[in-house]
């Protein structure tokens, strides 16, 4: 009887340790995918992040081109309106021109 408790207590003995080498072995594969899935978020994360400064980058770069293009259309209108002022102002300097000629 006391070979068959001994044999009983080595078997539950056997079969923690084998619980134990299990659990173990569990945990570590829980770490290792943990590891993974983190390594794989950052990994889209940092893909998103890239992609919400690439879409930032172009919207801004249309709205700069925007811009430009309004600074251009006000610059010809002011071109435009020098142009007109110096027609007036050569317009008067002949008429003034011929008066004094004719006086």
């Amino acid at each position: 009887m006391a070979k068959e408790t001994i044999d009983a207590i080595r078997n539950v003995e056997m079969q923690a340790e084998q619980a134990e080498k299990d659990a173990k072995t569990k945990a570590e594969q829980i770490v290792l995918q943990a590891k993974k899935n983190a390594a794989d978020l950052l990994k889209s994360t940092e893909q998103s992040e890239k992609a919400k400064e690439a879409q930032t980058l172009q919207i801004l770069k249309t709205q700069e081109a925007g811009m430009l293009q309004e600074q251009m259309k006000e610059t010809e209108k002011q071109t435009a309106a020098l142009r007109l002022a110096a027609k007036d102002k050569e317009k008067q300097a002949v008429q003034t021109v011929l008066s004094m000629l004719a006086d």
